[in-house]
């Protein structure tokens, strides 16, 4: 794997510095390859769909310099693994260093835990949480089931402490990402309104 990885990457290892997810859950989660290896990542999209018709599969396009959103491609069936292809020929292979790809559930929950780092930040912190449309049968159970994930005084903390850091650095906002998948749940990314700066500050600590 490249020996550089993309910014992307080095952001999403700021998770395990910060104990929020492990670096071993990540690199489960997220198959990565350089972009020379496209064809391979197909193949190997076309084997876990031939293994299982339980899941879809997003591919992430990632430029080396790039912290925000990817150009993404979802994958249901291979008839769009041809669709994928063409995708990325379109948006140019010479702009990305990698690509990855990541399984995606019917009954995955994703939200957002936000925080607005004003003046009132942190003595009078009110963290807002917003989740995707869930099922009626289901949402209050899994609903509960995220706050109940949030509030373990340990994960709770860590991103209090991630949020301070991020005032710090001269953030005005901070959030984290979530996914709920059954009874398993994880922080998958977080976000400021300043990536860049950001990034360059706590560098030190993600080392």
């Amino acid at each position: 794997m490249n020996n550089n990885p993309p910014v992307k990457w080095k952001k999403y290892m700021f998770l395990p510095t910060m104990g929020l997810r492990s670096m071993e859950s990540i690199e489960n989660d997220i198959k990565r390859y350089n972009i020379k290896d496209n064809a391979q990542m197909f193949k190997d999209i076309e084997k876990e769909i031939k293994a299982s018709k339980e899941f879809a599969y997003v591919c992430s396009f990632v430029p080396p310099n790039w912290a925000h959103s990817t150009p993404k491609y979802l994958i249901k069936e291979y008839a769009d693994i041809d669709k994928a292809k063409n995708y990325l020929q379109e948006l140019g292979p010479s702009k990305f260093s990698e690509v990855w790809f990541f399984n995606h559930s019917k009954t995955d929950v994703f939200g957002r835990l936000s925080y607005e780092l004003d003046e009132g930040f942190p003595e009078f912190a009110k963290p807002v949480l917003e989740t995707q449309r869930i099922a009626s049968a289901e949402r209050e159970q899994k609903l509960q089931l995220i706050h109940d994930k949030l509030n373990n005084p340990y994960r709770k903390r860590r991103i209090f402490d991630f949020a301070l850091l991020a005032k710090a650095a001269g953030c005005r906002e901070f959030s984290v990402q979530l996914k709920l998948r059954d009874s398993r749940f994880l922080i998958y990314d977080w976000d400021k309104d300043n990536d860049d700066i950001v990034l360059e500050k706590l560098k030190g600590l993600g080392e």
